[in-house]
């Protein structure tokens, strides 16, 4: 639009050359015709600007990234030997109420102990009246081995969106798929909690062929003229620095990597310091979250001892820049996780290794099919308390592509 004023203008200026011969204005009838024309022009450019700019908004961009990788993994010695940690102390004073009325006690903890062998409730016995907290051996003899894995090949497909919604507001989300070759099983038999499929961890682990939202966030700037802003939505909360250097990417979350590689949904309510302080890129953001829902979808409605006992995990605290020029950064992130429960819901495969321990009733029906495990949803059973983080980072990208960089953190 600019561009045709400018060549309008010009041939405006050039007219009076081929009219004076016939009658030629005067300067101020040329200054009123001009002033006429531009008001015209004004007016057509504000009635268009409206149709231009719903057309160039009324889109989403999408960016993507695409990668490859080929990994050769050898573990040594890896050792099965299922047990968990007791306060045999406090396990034995409990036992003592279980017989009284009314008193359930942990209901789990008594199945489990009603399917263990001889051997091990002797054992159990023993640790018992020696007291004191220490681990319970669940299998009878710990089997060690070594695994090499010479070639394991991934994809991971990125896809980024954008979109702006009004002058100062919008959009921002990112799609994710990422597998193993050869492998697009959502779920995989329990053997760690990397195997465990949930939604704080949905886009950094190998989960097949499917398209995740990995995050997807509104982000409303300079509220009301001021340097406040608000985000919303499922948070960018993963390959914070310095984590992004280790897969050579630009800064890709806003809490320190040292902390939080976690996705969640919630808000960030930020203040923009430099207009008050005079340094550059400075602010301060305070975020909020869940990263547990504790009722729906828990079968909540049983109103039995596993679920009554859970709370939502809700995560919160402040992520500071202290300096950005885009080069050195200086942050600060202070996080708390609040009625952590004992593993957050997903989704694992049951390893038939397992059944003869945990599942006796359903292993002999098991052992006819040796090549399958039956797929769970798990459901936590109690809060186990609160996680406190903190974390200080320096990071320095020269201008010769060198980078350097610093990070303390702490639980």
């Amino acid at each position: 639009m600019s561009r045709f004023i400018v060549l309008f203008l010009s041939a405006l200026l050039l007219l009076p050359s081929f009219t004076f011969a016939a009658a030629a204005p005067t300067m101020e009838e040329l200054q009123t015709q001009i002033a006429d024309i531009m008001e015209e022009l004004d007016d057509l450019s504000d009635r268009l600007e409206g149709p231009e700019r719903h057309t160039a908004m009324d889109r989403i961009s999408f960016t993507g990234d695409f990668r490859n990788t080929v990994d050769s993994l050898h573990y040594k010695d890896i050792t099965f030997n299922p047990g968990i940690k007791v306060d045999y102390s406090d396990l034995a004073a409990k036992m003592q109420t279980w017989g009284t009325p009314g008193n359930k006690g942990n209901a789990a903890l008594q199945a489990m102990m009603k399917q263990m062998t001889p051997e091990q409730m002797q054992a159990l016995g023993a640790k018992m009246q020696a007291g004191g907290v220490d681990d319970f051996p669940m299998a009878n003899k710990p089997h060690t081995s070594n695994l090499n894995n010479d070639m394991m090949y991934t994809t991971r497909l990125r896809l980024g969106m954008k979109a702006d919604v009004a002058s100062n507001m919008n959009f921002a989300g990112r799609l994710s798929m990422y597998k193993n070759w050869g492998d697009s099983t959502n779920t995989k038999v329990f053997d760690s909690w990397d195997a465990f499929s949930m939604d704080g961890t949905s886009g950094g682990h190998t989960s097949g062929d499917y398209l995740r939202v990995d995050r997807a966030f509104f982000n409303w700037k300079d509220i009301g003229g001021s340097d406040f802003y608000l985000s919303i939505g499922r948070r960018p909360s993963t390959y914070g620095p310095p984590s992004n250097y280790r897969v050579n990417e630009l800064r890709g979350g806003t809490p320190s990597g040292h902390l939080v590689d976690f996705n969640f949904d919630g808000f960030t309510l930020g203040y923009h310091l430099s207009s008050i302080t005079g340094i550059e890129g400075q602010s301060v953001r305070f975020c909020f979250g869940q990263g547990f829902e504790s009722e729906w979808g828990n079968g909540e409605k049983f109103n039995d001892d596993i679920t009554k006992n859970l709370d939502d995990t809700l995560l919160g605290g402040f992520n500071i820049d202290a300096y950005n020029d885009g080069k050195t950064l200086v942050q600060f992130t202070l996080f708390r996780a609040q009625d952590v429960v004992d593993g957050f819901k997903g989704e694992f495969a049951f390893p038939a290794q397992y059944a003869p321990m945990f599942a006796p009733t359903m292993n002999a029906d098991m052992q006819k099919f040796p090549n399958m495990n039956f797929e769970v949803r798990y459901t936590p059973t109690t809060v186990i308390g609160d996680i406190n983080l903190f974390a200080a980072g320096f990071t320095r990208e020269e201008d010769n592509g060198f980078v350097w960089f610093g990070s303390l953190a702490m639980t």
